[in-house]
């Protein structure tokens, strides 16, 4: 009775090392490939996006005077605003009644009717363009400003929030008359690009994202590629293969003419 002989179809990583390295040159064009696509990417998607703002940060605190009954002071205390009140403001700063009061201040929404669908517009700009935070326990105020390709827009805009943010601010805080609210602006508020040279970054990230990713799936394709492939391309592999042992092996020319060439320099030397 012939025994069916079993063949393994383990793969060890040398197996794969030797697969990889056949085709190296493959790899490493595919490589290549990928980082000079990934860059141009990049830098096709962000050579023409320049954002141009400011942070506008202001200390917000209340004076409370003390009087007499005859109207004479009697000392100032200078008061926080609570955290609970920052989020309150920091809340209504993105609504339509205050975008409108900077829409005043700015040319750019001149001759625009409100309710209109130019107002609604004007509005998601703004909204895309400012960002409003406050830091805990410090009554700080910070409005941050950045807008896509139009330095222009953002210089007024920043203008515009220096002029508005403390008045309506002060409105909006003025519940007790014996307490005076202040804004004191914290940082410089000059307008300016936001990003340069992003697309350098932003190319030579997708440059190496891609050029990983196609890395891997070559390597991915070769190794598979190299599995499928039953072929047997020596006598090793035939030997592992049916369990037996080659007795013999029919040279090629170029390993003949190989072995002479050896020989022959062999004996020159000697």
């Amino acid at each position: 009775m012939q025994e069916e002989m079993q063949v393994e179809d383990e793969i060890s990583l040398s197996d794969i090392f030797h697969a990889l390295w056949a085709k190296i040159w493959i790899l490493v064009a595919t490589l290549l490939i990928g980082v000079i696509a990934g860059g141009a990417f990049g830098f096709l998607r962000y050579y023409n996006v320049h954002y141009y703002g400011a942070d506008v940060t202001y200390f917000v605190w209340g004076i409370k005077t003390e009087t007499t009954t005859s109207g004479e002071t009697t000392s100032q205390t200078t008061q926080f605003i609570s955290d609970t009140t920052i989020e309150r403001i920091i809340s209504i700063l993105p609504s339509n009644d205050f975008q409108r009061e900077l829409m005043q201040h700015l040319p750019e929404a001149e001759n625009i009717e409100a309710g209109s669908k130019e107002e609604r517009d004007f509005f998601e700009l703004l909204d895309d363009s400012v960002t409003y935070s406050y830091v805990e326990n410090t009554s700080q105020i910070t409005a941050e400003v950045s807008v896509l390709n139009d330095e222009q827009l953002a210089a007024h805009l920043i203008e515009s929030i220096r002029t508005v943010l403390p008045e309506y601010i002060t409105n909006w805080l003025q519940t007790d008359p014996s307490i005076e609210v202040e804004f004191r602006l914290l940082y410089d508020t000059n307008c300016r690009l936001l990003n340069p040279g992003q697309w350098v970054t932003e190319g030579i990230k997708y440059g190496a994202l891609i050029g990983l990713a196609a890395l891997v799936i070559a390597c991915v394709v070769v190794i598979v590629a190299d599995r499928t492939d039953t072929r047997l391309r020596d006598y090793q592999k035939v030997s592992q293969k049916f369990r037996i042992p080659v007795l013999g092996v029919i040279p090629r020319f170029t390993d003949l003419h190989e072995i002479g060439e050896r020989k022959n320099q062999t004996e020159v030397r000697k």
